[in-house]
């Protein structure tokens, strides 16, 4: 037997293993997927029968405690929110003023500084027109 021939021969065998392979995995999967719909359909019945009609009652306080956690995580991240905003606020100011210190010592006009100085101007113009008028 030729090497060619050996390895159609191993071939052969690892697709017929691998076809056994894979069928083994769906019946395993199948199997399975039945029993987490036993255990579903168990879990149905055993708490009907413990609970009865008190199966009602336990999912009416359930959806008030989901309620009540609801509302208290609303009012949680409402809280973390203003905070979070009061912080922002004054990490603004603290920079603005810092901004404005700087600005000041290296010698540069505030906008407060230059709307005077603008005003100033205008108001010269102003006289500089009427002389050249009058």
């Amino acid at each position: 037997m030729n090497v060619k021939e050996q390895l159609d021969q191993r071939i052969g065998s690892l697709k017929g293993n691998l076809e056994n392979i894979s069928q083994d995995l769906r019946q395993g999967g199948r199997q399975v997927w039945l029993a987490g719909l036993g255990a579903v359909s168990m879990a149905g019945e055993q708490s009907r029968a413990f609970f009865g009609e008190g199966m009602g009652e336990l999912v009416e306080k359930g959806e008030e405690r989901r309620r009540r956690l609801e509302n208290d995580a609303r009012q949680a991240f409402e809280k973390v929110g203003s905070k979070v905003k009061q912080l922002g606020r004054k990490v603004e100011t603290g920079t603005s003023s810092r901004v404005e210190r700087t600005l000041e010592r290296l010698g540069v006009p505030t906008s407060s500084q230059i709307q005077l100085l603008i005003d100033r101007v205008e108001q010269l113009n102003t006289k500089v027109e009427k002389l050249a008028v009058g």
